[in-house]
């Protein structure tokens, strides 16, 4: 391996999916997202900036 390739890592091989999953749960556990909020699957696809199938398989993936 050359020497400018030495500090070059594995790239992150999260899903978008896995992403989102992510980002709502941590929206939920820091009380960001209070009990009880609904959530709409076209409004949190805008705001996150992905389309809505990414968002109902983080949400599949939160049920879980």
């Amino acid at each position: 391996m050359t020497e400018a390739l030495k500090s070059v890592g594995p790239i992150a091989r999260d899903s978008v999916e896995d992403r989102v999953a992510q980002a709502l749960r941590e929206l939920i556990v820091s009380g960001q997202l209070p009990e009880g909020t609904p959530l709409v699957q076209r409004e949190l696809a805008q705001r996150l900036g992905v389309s809505q199938t990414p968002i109902r398989l983080g949400l599949t993936e939160l049920v879980r």
